[in-house]
């Protein structure tokens, strides 16, 4: 028979009726209620990095497009209830946040009806973006209602980074050693790509990432470089655990003209905030 079940906020599945409790399932539905359990909880993890990443490269939705993709989505827009959305301008500039409430109403860190204009984008807000009371607003919305977002969003420790502050943290990094792991970690987790002249068959021992401005145009790149190198694909547990010099990093063909202020300042928190963390996972220097 059918098991009727409903999915919370968590993308978490529960058996609608009583008399269905999961001690009392026939071998069938066990394994059945076991598959859904494993298939909803691989796309809680699946969508909230999707929507980590719609965050940190600042993906906009028109609103129609939006309401149509995601907030009436059976899946994703329950996972969006978690999430605190924004409103954009022409220029890409935050001008309102709300967030979905869990009877489907937009609304403000005031608890207020909120309407997004039908002509407006809408993206996940960034933290950096976000004046210091709006966040400390939110965050006890979120402590209030006892929600539990599916990525570090309004609590993710960023700041505002300069040029200066990155090429520093680069001359840090500088002949330190970590591991193999750690730095395709930082690969697979943000934006950063191998060099795109790579011939197959090489080891990857240089990883890049481009820089835009608000608009989305890429401005310059920087790169990191490091020795041994790993192969093309997700590497096995022996490779990921093997150490790697790192070699100073910056800006990538020492273009003359590059000028960190044209750079989103969402782009700027992001690369200080990857490699600052990649400087935790510092071995010791080589």
């Amino acid at each position: 028979s059918d098991l009727e079940v409903w999915l919370d906020a968590d993308l978490e599945p529960h058996l609608r009726t009583s008399d269905k409790a999961e001690a009392e399932l026939d071998p069938t539905n066990q394994l059945r209620w076991e598959r859904l359990q494993a298939l909803c909880a691989r796309q809680n993890r699946f969508q909230a990095v999707r929507f980590e990443r719609a965050m940190k490269t600042q993906r906009r939705w028109a609103f129609t497009e939006w309401h149509d993709s995601v907030f009436s989505h059976p899946l994703l827009g329950l996972l969006g209830q978690r999430i605190i959305w924004g409103t954009y301008d022409g220029d890409n500039a935050l001008v309102a946040t709300w967030r979905v409430d869990e009877s489907n109403e937009i609304i403000d860190a005031q608890d207020e009806a909120f309407a997004p204009p039908v002509n407006s984008r809408v993206g996940i807000a960034h933290p950096i973006e976000m004046a210091p009371e709006d966040i400390k607003a939110w965050t006890e919305v979120l402590s209030d209602f006892e929600i539990i977002q599916p990525f570090e969003q309004i609590t993710k420790p960023v700041s505002e980074a300069t040029g200066e502050a990155i090429e520093a943290l680069f001359a840090e990094l500088d002949q330190k050693e970590t591991t193999l792991g750690a730095i395709q970690e930082m690969c697979y987790a943000n934006d950063w790509h191998d060099q795109r002249n790579r011939k197959r068959d090489y080891p990857v021992n240089r990883l890049e990432r481009d820089l835009q401005d608000r608009k989305g145009e890429t401005k310059f790149s920087v790169f990191i470089a490091f020795r041994p190198g790993f192969s093309s694909g997700r590497a096995d547990v022996q490779e990921m655990s093997a150490t790697a010099s790192l070699s100073y990093g910056g800006v990538a063909k020492k273009r003359k003209n590059h000028d960190w202020g044209v750079v989103d300042p969402v782009e700027l928190a992001e690369l200080h905030h990857e490699l600052s963390v990649l400087m935790t996972q510092v071995t010791k220097t080589s």
